[in-house]
This record gives structure tokens, C-alpha cells and sequence, in this order.
């Protein structure tokens, strides 16, 4: 089997083809927030509906089929135009149509079964739903698993037969058609989970929308990048087999299946909020750069923040305020422009890891000098003078802001940044930890010492202390979580933060460096080794929690010894 890398696994080349030549454009971007798809999924994904003993072992129908049929319905139904009463049915639907499944094969009797927990759960769980809705809800449930005389039409009969069974008006058919449909086609496309050549025959589907090749070019992506990212969260692989995540995974699980005597792995699902992430990172956008309007921001003059480099202070039209920073070697006119490049890096990283905090950083050009422009945030100065209190005497910092210092860390650490000292976070008036001034990251990446090979996982090493700065604060934080001083709850972020991380395909994540690579004036081999470095810092991140259990395991055999 030809084997390739894996940054060479998601074909994105279909993102940029002409839509007049895939059927006709259609609408898939879906409002993950205040909406009431919105809603149902998070309702759904937290209940203990989908939590039994089966659907946690199942590789093909847990929780993730349930999301994802969910989207499909939201996506069909947004370009079917069917109503906003109609849309909240079928999401329910979607959301409950395999709650009585009790096997991954042929199961056909899980339609009934699933109509039956169906109308116990709504009853229990959601308010403002009459009799009859929950009984549409449960024929378009049952009806899901009826096998259909010919291909890509409904079996109007059965319909019928359901109606009469469920004692549902007739009146109300035209309605159950358009959501049973739009149901079984959701359905149907997630079979590209599969690992089988044709697992999805076009000719099945009933909607216009379904059969759209943008749409299911869109279904068979984001099961690739589920595939990588529960490779990526659960084992431990190289090479991707024939250029196909699916493929791997299924190749990957099968060999574990064997070598631990018939024995699966029981694989960690990713919270729902990681989920909306691998929605909206698959989601396709066209976006028209010609009409995109760029902000206008006026100079007011220097700014003068500690010991940095040249900055300004400029407005927008509304008046907010942002600085500008210029992208020069310091104290002179020589252009650098991989220091503006690493900073808009720096700020996409966080949007991934930790969009909350982020600080949103763009390239910019103000009397023709080029850096980037970052909103200037408020601060909160007693929370912010914590961070140094705690630093340099040692005193208490809120629990919430070493949460988010975990968060901060997992970026810090692939950027390889040691200049993550205390004085580069401060805190906003919303009570959030910002992390600032990343300019100097990726400057050690090319490091050849027997500790850097060997990963300094709490980033304790200072090497700019021949500059006279301080050590990054993880290695304090970190020493503190060991010692028992800070609480070992904040690991939990940590873990959401690397599960985050390595939701993104490797692909996708390199890509991000791209253009700060090629700014370097380094040569290619040096080019070559940063892109490895790179990518081996977050490959190995994950170990830091095996280090660390390490750390607090002896610690509590020393303290049993000192007893």
C-alpha cells in the first residue's frame, strides 16, 4: 500500500473550483451560535442519551454520527427552504433518529425502537412541542430505516401506513415527506465515514441539495478531518495509508484490535465544542476579496509600553483604539517582515487554541511603514499586577487565570517561545489573561542541543537570560501544580486545549507557517529543518502530561517517605 505523510492528506483543491461547474452554488455556512440548531446540538451532546455502553464502544455510530447528521440536516433544510417550525422537527429528528440502536450491523427494528425513546425523552426534555410534532418527529425516525422500493424515492405507502399508526392528519403528509426526506439523505451521506469504496450511492438521495457535488465534496472533507483528528487524539502514527485518513484509521484501529487480543481501543470523544470546531474549519465560504472592505485606522502618535520597540497609537472610524507596530530590526529603518509575519502567526494559533483570548493581530501599512495593527485592550491593573506578584513573590493568582495560562502555554510552546515572560500578559477588564507580544517566537526553533532534543516540556531553559530577561512563567506554573500549590484541576484545560490543538490536520497547521518560513532569510536546508521542528513540537506536546504524571507520581512517593 503506497504510504504518504501526513500534511499531504485533505485534498482542498475542489475549494477552489469554480462553483457553476459543481451543479449550483449553495448555502452552507450554519450560525453555530444563537440558533436553533445551536440549541439542539448542545442540548443533544450533553444528554446521557447517547452516553450507554454501545454507542461509547461503537467506531460508526456514537455521539459524532449524531452531530454530524444533525449538520447535514441543517444544510439540506437551509437550501430546501422548508420553515422555521418544519427545521426545529427535523433537528429533533436528526438528533434522536438512533437512540434505540443496539448494534453497528443491520439493525433494521432500531427505527421503531428509536421512535419510542424519542417521544419519552421530548416529553421529559423539551418544552413547547405539541402531541402531534412529537408524533411527525417520530414517524420521520421510524421511517428512516425503511427500505425504499426505488432508488431516490419515498415509499408514499408506508408513509401513509405510518400516519394512520401514529394517528397523525393527513393533511400533515406533505410536511413528514420533506422532513422524512431531507432526514434520510442526512443519513445517507454520513455513510462516507466508511471505510468503503462507493459506500455512497448519489442515486439514494431525494434533494436537489443533497445530490450537490459542493455538498457532498463538503460531507466526505469534514469525515476526513474527523478521522485525523481521532488519529491524532488517540494513537500514535507516522503515515497516512493511501493518502486517506479514513483508510488509516480503520487500518490503525484493526491493528490495535489484534494487538491487544481482540480487545478495542476505547477511543476519548471530543467535546462539543470541539466538534463546532471541526464544523466550522471544514465549513467552505466563499469569500469575494474584491469588495472585502479594509479598515482605515488614523496615527495618533508614539506609544510607550515598557521597554518594547517603536508603537503607535491609532484610531478607526469609531474611535476604538489600536496599536501599530512597525516591523523593523529595533532602533533602525532596516525592514524585517517576518517580525510582523510571526505575530499575525502567533494571533491565528490563538484563535484556534483560545479564540476567547485571542489577540486579534493584522498585517498593516501606516506612512509607509509596514507591521501590524492589534485592538488595545483595557486592562484590568490589579488583576494584571498578579501576574507579577505571583511571579516574583510568590503570592496567590485566581485559579481562572492559570486555566487560561494553560491554554497560553500550549500555543507558547509550539511557537517555541521563551519570551513568555510575566510581562507579556496582562489581564482585560473582563477578567481574561491576553497574551502579548509574541514577536520573538519561533526565534530558538533551530536548536540542536541535547535538551531541546529532548523537549523541554515545561519551557524552563532561559535563553535569553544573557539578555537580562526573566524565564518564561510556565516553568513556575508547572513547579506549582507538582508542589500541590496550584490545584491539579487546571490540567483539565490543558487537555481541552491539546485536544483543540490536534484537531487541526497537520496539513492545516503547517500551512499557518508557511509564509513566516518563507520570509526567513535562512537557507533551504535551515527552511527544511524549522518545517520539521515545527511540526515535531506539536507532535509531541501530548507528552507533557506524561511527564508531568510522572513528576506528581514521585512526588507523592516522596512525601509517603518522609511520613
Amino acid at each position: 500500500m503506497k504510504k504518504r505523510l501526513i500534511n499531504e492528506v485533505i485534498d482542498m483543491s475542489y475549494l477552489n473550483a469554480d462553483l457553476q461547474k459543481v451543479n449550483y452554488q449553495i448555502d452552507m455556512k450554519v450560525n453555530m451560535e444563537q440558533s436553533i440548531f445551536q440549541r439542539i446540538f448542545d442540548i443533544i451532546s450533553n444528554s446521557d442519551l447517547y452516553k450507554r455502553q454501545f454507542f461509547i464502544s461503537s467506531f460508526q455510530h456514537n455521539i459524532y454520527h449524531i452531530q454530524r447528521v444533525m449538520l447535514f440536516s441543517q444544510i439540506i433544510a437551509q437550501n430546501e427552504c422548508i420553515s422555521e417550525k418544519d427545521l426545529k422537527l427535523l433537528l429533533l429528528a436528526a438528533a434522536l433518529h438512533d437512540s434505540g440502536k443496539i448494534r453497528d450491523r443491520k439493525d433494521f427494528e432500531h427505527g421503531k425502537n428509536s421512535a419510542k425513546i424519542a417521544k419519552r425523552y421530548l416529553l421529559n426534555n423539551i418544552s413547547s412541542i405539541s402531541e402531534e410534532e412529537i408524533k411527525i418527529i417520530q414517524i420521520a425516525i421510524e421511517y428512516h430505516t425503511v427500505q425504499e422500493k426505488e432508488k431516490g424515492k419515498l415509499n408514499i405507502v408506508e408513509l401513509e401506513k405510518l400516519c394512520k399508526y401514529y394517528n397523525v392528519s393527513i393533511k400533515n403528509l406533505e410536511r413528514i415527506k420533506i422532513i422524512s426526506s431531507i432526514l434520510k439523505d442526512a443519513d445517507a451521506l454520513d455513510r462516507t465515514r466508511f471505510n468503503k469504496q462507493n459506500c455512497l450511492d448519489v442515486d439514494t438521495l431525494r434533494t436537489n441539495t443533497a445530490k450537490n457535488e459542493l455538498l457532498i465534496n463538503f460531507v466526505k472533507n469534514l469525515n476526513q478531518r474527523f478521522a485525523i483528528a481521532i488519529l491524532n487524539s488517540n494513537y500514535r502514527y507516522d503515515y497516512l495509508t493511501d493518502n486517506d485518513a479514513i483508510k488509516t484509521l480503520s487500518v490503525v484501529r484493526k491493528k490495535f484490535f489484534e494487538d491487544n487480543n481482540g480487545v478495542g481501543k476505547k477511543e476519548r470523544l471530543f467535546p462539543a465544542k470541539i466538534v463546532k470546531k471541526i464544523f466550522k474549519d471544514a465549513s467552505i465560504e466563499k469569500v469575494n476579496y474584491e469588495t472585502k472592505k479594509t479598515m482605515k485606522y488614523r496615527n495618533c502618535g508614539s506609544l510607550y509600553i515598557g521597554g518594547t520597540g517603536d508603537m503607535f497609537l491609532c484610531k478607526d472610524k469609531s474611535g476604538e483604539d489600536y496599536i501599530f507596530k512597525p516591523a523593523y530590526r529595533k532602533n533602525t529603518d532596516i525592514y524585517q517582515p517576518y517580525r510582523a509575519e510571526v505575530q499575525v502567526l502567533a494571533s491565528k494559533l490563538q484563535e484556534c487554541i483560545s479564540p476567547q483570548t485571542a489577540v486579534r493581530c493584522e498585517h498593516y501599512e501606516i506612512n509607509e511603514k509596514k507591521g501590524t495593527i492589534q485592538p488595545k485592550i483595557e486592562l484590568d491593573e490589579i488583576k494584571t499586577k498578579s501576574i507579577s506578584e505571583y511571579f516574583l513573590n510568590d503570592s496567590k493568582i485566581d485559579e481562572k487565570l492559570i486555566k487560561q495560562f494553560m491554554r497560553e502555554y500550549v500555543i507558547d510552546f509550539c511557537l517555541c517561545n521563551y519570551d513568555a515572560t510575566f510581562r507579556n500578559f496582562i489581564v482585560d477588564v473582563n477578567g481574561n489573561l491576553r497574551g502579548v507580544d509574541k514577536e520573538q517566537s519561533l526565534k530558538y526553533i533551530i536548536n540542536n542541543s541535547e535538551e531541546e532534543r529532548n523537549m523541554d516540556f515545561f519551557m524552563e531553559q532561559n535563553p535569553n537570560e544573557k539578555y537580562g530577561a526573566k524565564p518564561t512563567i510556565y516553568g513556575k506554573i508547572f513547579k506549582d501544580i507538582i508542589s500541590g500549590n496550584v490545584s491539579i484541576s487546571v490540567l483539565e484545560e490543558l487537555r481541552e486545549a491539546l485536544t483543540e490543538l490536534y484537531a487541526i490536520p497537520n496539513e492545516e497547521y503547517m500551512k499557518k507557517f508557511e509564509s513566516y518560513i518563507n520570509l526567513i532569510d535562512v537557507d533551504s536546508k535551515q527552511k527544511d529543518l524549522i518545517y520539521s521542528n515545527i511540526l515535531l513540537r506539536k507532535k509531541n506536546i501530548n507528552a507533557v502530561l506524561e511527564v508531568l504524571k510522572i513528576k506528581l507520581d514521585e512526588k507523592t512517593q516522596n512525601d509517603e517517605v518522609e511520613l
